[in-house]
């Protein structure tokens, strides 16, 4: 995102694909709590993993929208990809940091408002990879000499991951390449339709630099000296910051091998 329309559009197409997602999720809620057209129980199942194909589908193109430059370079026809499996695995390579953050809003006596992680209770990167092969199983014609699929397992769980998606969606951030920018979205936005914004971190979060270090209050050289070996050591990004007590949480590992945190109180 290297302009002010650059950063236009592609939030618009980041935006789309969150609209075409709360769409799909009220069509799947729809279906489990009151549509029942038809009398056959796997195609009601078909249509439910349908959707949730193409919401994962969608997340994962959402993400190749806001890496879309460096994901370019190693792939040249990237317009056409398609594949969630394989375009995750690709930007992962590029922007570990790529997978949608889930957070709240919350109020103290101190902070009237302040956003804050949402760390349990929504789809994570290895629950979508499960889904994601879980559907594709229904979606193709069973095989008449292979084990049944457990229609009777899956279609009780179909709430439930309903809900770790909308948990993953509803008020979420996205790191971009540059770690300093983030789009923050509200999929359901005051108008009923999927809204966000780019945002910009004062620091980069996956350096461990002089810029970082200033806006520290308890930071001192010793803080990077591991506390087994005493030696100085090397910083693993990425950093993680909490939002409620207002710290920066950082990883280091020593030249032995041993891995330790630290905790930053920003000023």
């Amino acid at each position: 995102m290297e302009n002010s329309n650059d950063e236009t559009d592609d939030l618009s197409k980041y935006l789309d694909c969150m609209q075409e997602i709360a769409l799909r999720l009220i069509g799947i809620k729809l279906k489990i709590n009151e549509l029942k057209v038809t009398c056959y129980k796997y195609i009601e199942v078909e249509f439910i993993c349908l959707q949730f194909r193409k919401i994962l589908e969608f997340i994962a193109l959402a993400n190749l929208v806001s890496n879309k430059e460096e994901y370019a370079k190693k792939h040249q026809n990237f317009a056409n990809h398609y594949h969630a499996k394989h375009i995750l695995r690709d930007i992962e390579e590029i922007n570990p940091n790529f997978y949608p953050q889930p957070i709240q809003f919350i109020s103290t006596d101190e902070i009237p408002q302040q956003v804050a992680d949402i760390e349990s209770g929504y789809l994570t990167k290895e629950e979508f990879l499960h889904l994601y092969n879980e559907c594709s199983e229904f979606l193709h014609a069973k095989n008449p000499f292979a084990a049944p699929k457990d229609l009777e397992k899956f279609y009780p769980e179909c709430e439930n991951w309903l809900n770790k998606i909308f948990i993953l969606l509803y008020q979420h951030q996205t790191q971009l390449i540059d770690t300093k920018q983030y789009i923050w979205v509200d999929l359901f936005g005051e108008d009923g339709y999927a809204q966000g914004h780019v945002m910009e971190s004062i620091f980069n979060m996956n350096n461990f630099d002089d810029n970082l270090k200033s806006h520290l209050k308890n930071y001192n050289p010793e803080s990077e000296k591991c506390p087994d070996h005493g030696k100085i050591s090397k910083f693993t990004s990425p950093s993680k910051l909490n939002q409620i007590d207002k710290k920066l949480i950082v990883n280091f590992e020593c030249p032995d091998g041993h891995q330790f945190t630290r905790e930053f109180y920003i000023k």
